[in-house]
């Protein structure tokens, strides 16, 4: 599942590190490129999910999408 996720984020040109916050609960992924943001979850999966949707919500016209 990581590995999936990874690959669709470097398909749309996104690369992203992460850690896990300071009280040890919540992972915190950054998106370093096209542009800097923050997202976190639960989980490792979870915070590159919220990533990855917003890497992906321009594809689909959408609109703004605000987090």
């Amino acid at each position: 599942m990581l590995d999936a996720l990874r690959g669709a984020i470097a398909i749309r040109r996104g690369s992203c590190s992460w850690d896990v916050d300071h009280a040890g609960c919540t992972w915190v992924v950054t998106l370093h490129s096209p542009e800097e943001q923050d997202f976190s979850g639960r989980t490792l999966e979870g915070g590159l999910a919220w990533c990855l949707v917003w890497l992906i919500v321009p594809e689909l016209g959408i609109g703004q999408f605000l987090i």
